[in-house]
């Protein structure tokens, strides 16, 4: 069911997001990189998620729940090895 606390774990844990935080690196991104809080929250506005991010990211860390952030590049790279069968994805226990 949307908006309960299962829907909020399961958009923490089913996504991840890039570096955030500032006007170049939004841009860069095209505001692609709040991918958990876009999740959560869908019908925000990109500024939105830049207000909300902390918040989120705060409560995860509160309540024990994984929240990937990660320098876009470096998840690329880790995607790519994982589909050609070189890495694994981090197994959750939710």
């Amino acid at each position: 069911k949307a908006y309960s606390a299962e829907w909020f774990l399961r958009c923490a844990y089913s996504s991840a997001n890039f570096e955030t935080g500032s006007d170049l690196v939004d841009i860069a991104y095209g505001w692609l990189n709040y991918q958990i809080e876009h999740h959560m929250f869908p019908d925000m506005t990109p500024l939105q998620y830049r207000k909300l991010q902390p918040l989120v990211k705060s409560v995860c860390k509160k309540h024990g729940v994984q929240y990937i952030q990660q320098n876009g590049f470096y998840r690329t790279w880790k995607m790519l090895r994982c589909a050609v069968g070189d890495d694994k994805m981090i197994q959750c226990d939710a």
